[in-house]
C-alpha cells in the first residue's frame, strides 16, 4: 500500500525504477545540420535516459546563412547550466509545447538584425510563427534576419514591420498600367515577376534604392521590352530619401 503522512503502517513493497528524463526541452547542436537525427541524444545532460515516446524532435535554423546564431540553455538538476549555440540547433521537446516556452534566443551578425520567427513552405514563402504555436514532430523553426538590400518578397509582410532598431523600411516595386511583368537575368534563365519587396535603409534617395527593376515586358502581343521605366512612389519620396514603407509603381 501507499505510505501516507503518518508513515509506514504495515508490510509494504517498494519497487524501484530508473529515473528518466523529464525536462520540457533537451537541446543539442547536430554535427550534420542537414541530418539532426544522426546524433540525437539518448540521455539528457544529467545522464538520465530519454524515453523516446515522451518527446518529439524540432529543429531551429537561422536564415539567411551567416546572419546570426541561436542559443538554448539547459538547466541541470544541480542548477548549473549548459548552453547550446549555433546556426542550427535541434531539441527534444514535449508534444504540443507552446513555442514561447521552447524558443531560443537570437544574436544577429552585423549588419543583420533579427526580424521574426517563421515556418517555411515548400514554395519558399515564410509564415510568421505565433508564440502560441504548439510543437509538432519534425517542426522546423526559422529565425529570419534582415539587412539593407535583402529581397524580402517571400517573407510574411502582413502586419509584420521590419525591426524597429534596424533603420530599415520596405520598398515594394509593382508593375503598373500597360506592363505585364518585370524581367531579370539573361535570356533563357530569366526571372519574371509582377511584384518585389526589398528592405532598404531609411534616407536612401529614390535613385539609389536597391533591387529596383530595370526591365519590363508590356501587355502587348507580342510583348515589347521596356528598359526605361517611369516610377511613381506612394507616399512620395522627398529630398531626405525614403522614410517609411513605400510602394513604387512602374509604367512605360
Amino acid at each position: 500500500p501507499a505510505i501516507g503522512a503518518t508513515g509506514i503502517q504495515e508490510d509494504t513493497v517498494l519497487t524501484a525504477t530508473e529515473k528518466t528524463a523529464d525536462k520540457d526541452i533537451i537541446p543539442w547542436v547536430p554535427a550534420d545540420p542537414t541530418n539532426p537525427d544522426n546524433d540525437k541524444p539518448t540521455t539528457d545532460p544529467d545522464g538520465k535516459p530519454i524515453v523516446a515516446a515522451d518527446y518529439i524532435t524540432v529543429v531551429y535554423r537561422v536564415n539567411p546563412d551567416n546572419s546570426g546564431t541561436l542559443k538554448l540553455t539547459y538547466t541541470k538538476e544541480d542548477n548549473t547550466t549548459v548552453d547550446y549555440e549555433g546556426a542550427t540547433i535541434a531539441a527534444l521537446v514535449k508534444k504540443d509545447a507552446a513555442f514561447s516556452t521552447i524558443k531560443p534566443t537570437t544574436t544577429a551578425t552585423d549588419p543583420y538584425k533579427f526580424w521574426y520567427w517563421a515556418t517555411k513552405g515548400q514554395d519558399g514563402k515564410f509564415t510568421k510563427l505565433a508564440d502560441t504555436h504548439q510543437a509538432a514532430a519534425n517542426d522546423e523553426y526559422i529565425a529570419r534576419f534582415v539587412k539593407a538590400g535583402d529581397d524580402i518578397t517571400n517573407d510574411d509582410n502582413n502586419d509584420n514591420p521590419l525591426p524597429t532598431d534596424s533603420n530599415l523600411v520596405k520598398a515594394t516595386y509593382k508593375v503598373g498600367t500597360g506592363l505585364k511583368e518585370f524581367v531579370e537575368g539573361q535570356t533563357g534563365s530569366e526571372k519574371k515577376y509582377t511584384e518585389k519587396t526589398v528592405a532598404v535603409a531609411k534616407n536612401t534617395a529614390e535613385a539609389d534604392l536597391p533591387g529596383k527593376p530595370t526591365k519590363a515586358n508590356t501587355n502587348d502581343d507580342p510583348a515589347k521590352a521596356v528598359t526605361s521605366l517611369k516610377w511613381t512612389a506612394k507616399p512620395a519620396i522627398g529630398a531626405t530619401g525614403i522614410q517609411e514603407d513605400t510602394v513604387l509603381t512602374a509604367t512605360e
